[in-house]
């Protein structure tokens, strides 16, 4: 085995944290005084004091490097906890074919001024579909990069005042101004999601469900092989 150069009474070790600690994985089993000087903070390696002020000042630099590198590795982590955060809590984003959504428009049987809410609206095709006809388009969308991406293609598309991206989770948004509603849920949230729009919507509101039926509700027409629901807001109980 290929132990550190030596110089003097001291042990040269590579600075950089990652070479560091790879350069002494061999040797943990063997000298505790290595595991110790990789690992914490101590201003001298191996337990040799330094033979000069110079030195101990040199040493105690050796812990910038790891702290550095513990700073990027706790930001990397944050960065994929936000990141990943969205898919942990609502359904993974899988589009909607063109054709789909045209089943969806036109099972809405929707009008020019009226105004829609797309829950989960994704890169936003639907929203852009919508505010070709001239209907006010909303939606709610919990990732980050989606919600970057469907504003940035509404821009493109030149619908701005028709088209809106909320970076916000539709759980928490009042959906009782709108005339009807379009639903990518997972069949775990159906039954939740079908009591806040019974509470809140108006009846008579529509509301689509692609591919995931409301389990407790009667459809008022269906495309089984599309998987497109329409659904009515019924009168409310007293």
């Amino acid at each position: 085995m290929a132990f550190p150069k030596q110089r003097g009474d001291r042990v040269k070790w590579p600075q950089p944290f990652g070479i560091r600690l790879v350069a002494a994985m061999p040797l943990l089993l063997q000298e505790k005084t290595y595991l110790q000087y990789v690992f914490s903070f101590a201003p001298w390696p191996c337990g040799n004091r330094p033979r000069s002020r110079a030195e101990y000042f040199r040493d105690r630099f050796y812990t910038i490097p790891m702290l550095v590198s513990a700073i990027s590795i706790l930001l990397l982590l944050a960065a994929i906890y936000l990141l990943a955060r969205p898919f942990m809590r609502g359904a993974i984003f899988f589009p909607t074919s063109t054709r789909n959504v045209e089943m969806m428009l036109g099972t809405a049987s929707l009008h020019s001024g009226e105004r829609i809410a797309d829950l989960g609206s994704g890169d936003g095709r639907i929203l852009i579909a919508c505010a070709r006809q001239g209907i006010r388009a909303e939606g709610y969308e919990i990732n980050p990069i989606l919600v970057y991406s469907s504003r940035r293609a509404i821009r493109r598309a030149g619908f701005q005042k028709l088209a809106t991206v909320h970076w916000k989770s539709f759980w928490r948004a009042d959906l009782a101004p709108f005339d009807a509603i379009f639903v990518y849920g997972i069949p775990y949230i159906m039954v939740g999601l079908a009591m806040k729009l019974e509470r809140e919507l108006r009846p008579g509101t529509k509301v689509i469900s692609h591919v995931f039926p409301f389990p407790e509700w009667i459809p008022v027409s269906k495309h089984e092989a599309e998987k497109v629901y329409l659904y009515e807001i019924g009168p409310k109980r007293p």
